[in-house]
């Protein structure tokens, strides 16, 4: 087996799944091929999860945004309330381009 530093995040984190899979469900008759799939259930399952974790945290930007948009009638006040809602507004983007991303 390669060292562990030699080895891509993905390929480390399938390697801990099955190990963990093959723990919760060690017994002789298991195929390893049944384990595999089990792996690939839990990796899609938290791909999945963090892919809706970042969605929703964009949403919560992006309805920040909306409620950080200027209405005040003093300019000062509209500058930094422009500033904060184009802040949120590019921390949505990058969650979004994170979710987007799957891994």
């Amino acid at each position: 087996m390669a060292p562990q530093d030699d080895l891509t995040a993905e390929r480390a984190a399938k390697l801990a799944a099955f190990e963990l899979v093959k723990k919760l469900t060690d017994n002789a008759g298991m195929d390893p091929n049944d384990r595999w799939d089990k792996v690939n259930l839990l990796l899609a399952y938290r791909q999945t999860a963090r892919q809706g974790a970042l969605r929703e945290a964009e949403k919560v930007c992006r309805d920040r945004a909306v409620l950080l948009e200027p209405s005040s009638k003093r300019w000062e006040l509209n500058m930094v309330s422009k500033a904060k809602s184009d802040e949120a507004n590019d921390l949505a983007d990058k969650l979004d381009r994170l979710a987007s991303e799957g891994g």
